[in-house]
């Protein structure tokens, strides 16, 4: 019964470290096999094949979801955009883009809702360079020129590039790379 116990005991321990993301798979693939006598010496990474992740019914739902969330921001600005004052405006866009990026960052922690998460981000980025065209449009910035587009491609990459190093999700790769 002892065995039974500690068998147990160490691989709820395995669960809950793995949740918190202090150690990952390799790790443990790596301590079972020095136990288990294979002292190669090399590392034992487990790799993810890609091309044969499936893509499942919910993972469409989020994107489209995200997609309707966009619309029907656009529209509801769209018809609303003369009665807005400025702060309105800038409120709408760039307010929502930020709450987006937020919830994104609250939602990403728990893997149950990385998925959700990933959906807040793409709404976030779609949003963020319209909240920054209408924030500088509102300080009297031509926003025409080439000059402005490389200001707005810069910072927005910036704020990609620093959240991918700070957070290390690949979400941010994507728009960094897009951004850049």
């Amino acid at each position: 019964m002892e065995d039974r116990e500690l068998i147990k005991n160490v691989l709820d321990n395995v669960e809950h470290l793995a949740s918190r993301g202090v150690i990952n798979r390799g790790q443990v693939v790596d301590a079972f096999n020095r136990g288990s006598g294979d002292f190669s010496g090399a590392s034992h990474v487990v790799e993810r094949d890609v091309l044969k992740d499936k893509v499942t019914i919910s993972d469409i739902l989020y994107g489209l979801g995200a997609l309707t969330v966009i619309t029907g921001l656009v529209i509801l600005v769209a018809q609303n955009w003369d009665v807005l004052n400025s702060f309105s405006r800038i409120f709408v866009t760039f307010g929502s883009a930020v709450a987006a990026y937020t919830v994104g960052q609250l939602f990403i922690k728990y893997e149950n809702l990385k998925k959700v998460a990933q959906a807040f981000h793409i709404i976030g980025a779609v949003l963020m360079p319209v909240g920054f065209y209408v924030i500088f449009e509102t300080m009297g910035m031509d926003t025409t020129t080439a000059g402005f587009q490389i200001l707005m491609s810069s910072i927005l990459f910036s704020i990609y590039s620093l959240s991918l190093y700070l957070f290390k999700e690949k979400v941010f790769l994507l728009f960094a790379l897009f951004f850049g």
